[in-house]
């Protein structure tokens, strides 16, 4: 088992204990991965990788790609099997600031001070060196949380964020038509949502209320895409009438949740005692499940002669009388508590 290592601009093979300074070495892992060490004329390293594949057919040539790395053992480029290539640069820092070449979108970084993403530049014109356009990321200089993104043209969205750091709200600025804003309404169509999971509404009432919302939505892109068209309506504007929508199908569903509870399974609720042996009596209670089928749970609870508890248990059945699963039930001499 061999390993490389780098000693200034000298490639060591290590092997065991041992290693041997090499100007040239190429290792096989004997699955058609070849590695190979060395130096160059002007004694600085080189160090590559190159991986073949099996042959495909009598005559024909292994597919090959070749990976060439720096003396930090980044790849500072890639050559693929029809001897195009994938080159990148990188900053001191270590981080990627270049990446171009072959059935690859040619891009260039920044970062600030802290490391983080500060632009990025793309070309519809790489070669030419036309058609730049930079996206932009602006950070708060006090809490560090990202202000806002900039595109080419100066739009994008905006945050804000609670005093604890969370994110608080997010709003696009400047779109054309046919880009509506809709982060306002995304936010409010995802609490509605909630709301609807915390009222315990059953899935088959609050569809009609999440077709609300989404239809809330749809009319918040189209609405937003004529306003900020004409530059004429902030985002919360053109969010009010779909959330007073989304509310309303919300208060709806709310309704028909209390007049219409869900059905409950085909399981009746009882309650039997048998007795083991005459020295243990076993209890079981039997409570049916939401929804259709054979769904229910049965709590079971076994005594001795004296009326003490000393063992319970709750199984739990799906819809199809599959069994799903126990496990003791709260307060019983299992130990698991109460709360």
């Amino acid at each position: 088992m061999a390993s490389l290592g780098v000693n200034g601009t000298r490639a060591e093979i290590y092997s065991d204990q041992t290693f041997a300074t090499t100007n040239g070495l190429t290792l096989n892992d004997g699955n058609n991965l070849f590695v190979t060490v060395g130096t160059n004329t002007g004694g600085t390293l080189v160090l590559s990788s190159k991986v073949a594949t099996k042959l495909p057919a009598t005559g024909q040539s292994a597919q090959v790609t070749t990976n060439y790395f720096d003396t930090s053992l980044r790849v500072w480029k890639t050559t693929l099997p029809d001897n195009t290539s994938v080159t990148n640069e990188f900053f001191a820092t270590g981080l990627l600031k270049k990446s171009s070449g072959s059935r690859t979108y040619p891009v260039e970084y920044t970062y600030d001070f802290a490391g983080r993403m500060k632009t990025m530049k793309t070309w519809q014109g790489f070669a030419a060196n036309s058609g730049a356009a930079v996206t932009t990321w602006n950070y708060n200089q006090y809490r560090g949380w990202l202000d806002n993104k900039r595109y080419d043209d100066n739009t994008g969205p905006n945050y804000t964020y609670t005093a604890a750091g969370r994110l608080a709200s997010g709003e696009a600025t400047g779109q054309a038509a046919g880009n509506p804003n809709s982060t306002a309404m995304d936010w409010a169509k995802a609490g509605l949502q909630d709301g609807l999971r915390a009222a315990g509404i059953a899935g088959a009432v609050a569809g009609p209320a999440s077709r609300g919302v989404n239809a809330a939505a749809k009319a918040l892109g189209a609405e937003g895409a004529a306003a900020a068209g004409a530059g004429t309506a902030t985002a919360a504007e053109t969010a009010a009438p779909a959330v007073d929508d989304a509310v309303k199908a919300l208060a709806d569903a709310a309704k028909k949740a209390k007049d219409c509870p869900p059905k409950l399974s085909k399981v009746k609720k009882s309650k039997t005692t048998e007795d083991i042996g005459g020295k243990y009596t076993k209890t079981t209670e039997v409570r049916p499940g939401n929804g259709p089928g054979q769904s229910r749970a049965e709590y079971v609870r076994y005594k001795d002669k004296d009326g003490n508890v000393i063992r319970t248990y709750k199984d739990s059945y799906d819809r199809a009388n599959n069994f799903q699963g126990r496990k003791p039930l709260r307060g019983g001499p299992e130990g698991r508590p109460q709360n």
